[in-house]
């Protein structure tokens, strides 16, 4: 029950729930989010994320931080692998659980993306995030 719970947490902090769009004519600007500043806010949580080339890390208030480690084994898809946190929902997680990003649609400063989570691979999550800050 934890790992769903934290799999909808992680989720929802990686992407607000947005209606997706075909994008199969459309050029995507995925590079634009490979690196630097970008938020989240779900009701009243702010999530305050920093991606640099090799590692995401995740504030969120009043709750805590996460480290993952991030690769990119496409132009539009990533992985994110939980290094460490200090957020008490996460604590049934295991460290090097990933979560699979894909970016299904870039609109100026946000994409719109699903992702799966390794223990859970038919949960697919649809959201948005929004860039704050190029490093």
């Amino acid at each position: 029950m934890n790992k769903i719970l934290f799999f909808l947490f992680v989720s929802t902090l990686i992407c607000k729930i947005s209606s997706a769009q075909s994008v199969k004519n459309k050029k995507l600007n995925c590079k634009d989010f490979r690196t630097g500043k970008f938020e989240i806010n779900i009701d009243t949580i702010k999530v305050e994320i920093e991606r640099s080339k090799k590692f995401q890390y995740e504030k969120v208030s009043s709750i805590g931080s996460a480290k993952y480690k991030i690769t990119w084994p496409s132009n539009c898809e990533y992985v994110l692998e939980l290094v460490e946190t200090n957020i008490s929902i996460f604590k049934d997680i295991p460290i090097g659980t990933k979560y699979y990003v894909k970016i299904i649609k870039t609109d100026g400063n946000s994409c719109f993306y699903q992702s799966t989570a390794s223990y859970s691979p038919n949960s697919v999550v649809e959201g948005t995030i929004n860039k704050v800050k190029s490093n």
